[in-house]
């Protein structure tokens, strides 16, 4: 039977916010299924570190040299980087579609499409922030180590969006709770493949910090590679998780008898 809930993942806030076309619109319907759909304050922190923070370092790029072309090699360049080299030109694509009018006056093409980029990106980035937490009919579980900072208009035209991160003088504020439940925490840990992929395993890491050396300090870099478990923990057991990445979020889901879907 379908709940009538959803906990929301960061994928789908993505899609909502920041993107066009067909898993856009997939994602709308499947919150429009739900008569209740939450979004934790962890999901927002995830987006603006991660898809949100290309979406800005695409602008200021854009900014900074004044040229399209420039702007496309600097992210040809982040081959060492390629999920962060495909989300940005995946944006580039994107963004395509919301490129305000040409200028009247005559500049050369290259900084004309430049300036456009940059204000089609510029209009997103603060469209998208102010609209996060309308997503779903509900934000939850605040966090009290984390700054919900938006973003800044430079003096030189750049946006800055920091602080991007949870605060680092102090501990994690989801320690005390994770801890409670080292039961749920082995199970979600084994049920991470030990597959090689470097997320997977900070991610167990980070399980097991949690669970047998609950003395140590849980750091911001831990809470940071908690990321899809972080859904798994703290899902209530009558909502589905909402996500676009059901390949990672299933296992960790059924290790607690709880379920992921996608739209």
């Amino acid at each position: 039977m379908a709940q009538s809930k959803a906990f929301v993942d960061t994928t789908i806030l993505a899609e909502v916010l920041l993107k066009t076309g067909p898993t856009h619109d997939a994602a709308e319907r499947a919150l429009l299924r739900y008569t209740h759909t939450l979004l934790p304050v962890y999901a927002i922190k995830e987006w603006k570190r991660g898809q949100f923070a290309k979406y800005v370092y695409i602008h200021n790029q854009l900014k900074r040299t004044g040229s399209f072309s420039a702007t496309n090699i600097a992210l040809s360049r982040l081959f060492m980087r390629p999920r962060w080299q495909s989300t940005a030109f995946e944006a580039v694509a994107v963004t395509t579609l919301r490129l305000p009018s040409a200028p009247t006056t005559p500049v050369p093409p290259d900084t004309e499409l430049a300036d456009r980029f940059r204000l089609a990106f510029k209009t997103l980035i603060y469209l998208s922030w102010d609209s996060r937490r309308s997503v779903t009919s509900e934000t939850v579980m605040d966090l009290d180590c984390y700054v919900e900072s938006g973003p800044r208009d430079q003096v030189n035209g750049e946006i800055d969006i920091h602080p991007r991160d949870c605060r680092g003088d102090q501990e994690c504020c989801l320690a005390k709770k994770l801890r409670k439940d080292k039961d749920a925490l082995l199970k979600l840990r084994n049920a991470i493949p030990p597959n090689g992929r470097q997320e997977d395993a900070r991610r167990r890491e980070a399980l097991k910090k949690l669970a047998v050396h609950q003395n140590s300090r849980f750091e911001r870099r831990d809470c940071q590679a908690l990321g899809d478990a972080y859904f798994a923990l703290f899902a209530p057991m009558d909502a589905d998780i909402l996500t676009t990445n059901v390949k990672d979020h299933v296992p960790l889901a059924a290790a607690l008898g709880k379920t992921a879907v996608a739209p």
